[in-house]
């Protein structure tokens, strides 16, 4: 099972990033010009391939801006959520007891350890996302 996630894709490259990295996207490129050392990497991206891929969101800064109240809100919407539907589902009862596990952990945990879970996730998920925006504008910063 592939864990490439794609955000676009064409004839001869594919953007994408992996499922379960934050840190990085990749760009493969078929038939591209390249020069590699130890320490570096030159890649020839043709400008369509450019103007494809700079369309579309690199990262997702989402958490970035929410308030820990938004936070608070929407983790517990989310665990309230998803144990009303285990309670009720009749089919697909396995499906809906591994969903948020890796946010939450176990529905069958009690509901204040998947909040402490759902919270502690987002909360690192809103730091990386603002330590990410500031290494952007302390890039940008040195473009001028």
């Amino acid at each position: 099972m592939s864990t490439k996630s794609s955000i676009a894709c064409g004839p001869n490259f594919h953007f994408y990033h992996e499922a379960f990295e934050q840190g990085a996207v990749y760009l493969e490129l078929e038939q591209a010009f390249f020069e590699a050392s130890p320490d570096k990497v030159t890649v020839a991206i043709p400008v369509v391939v450019w103007e494809v891929i700079r369309q579309f969101a690199g990262a997702d800064l989402s958490w970035a801006a929410k308030s820990d109240e938004e936070i608070r809100q929407w983790v517990e919407h989310e665990v309230d959520e998803r144990i009303a539907l285990c309670q009720t589902a009749t089919a697909n009862r396995a499906f809906f007891r591994m969903c948020g596990n890796l946010t939450f952990g176990s529905v069958d945990d009690p509901r204040e350890l998947q909040l402490e879970r759902g919270l502690a996730h987002c909360f690192e998920m809103r730091e990386k996302q603002r330590q990410l925006i500031a290494q952007v504008n302390k890039l940008m910063s040195n473009q001028r």
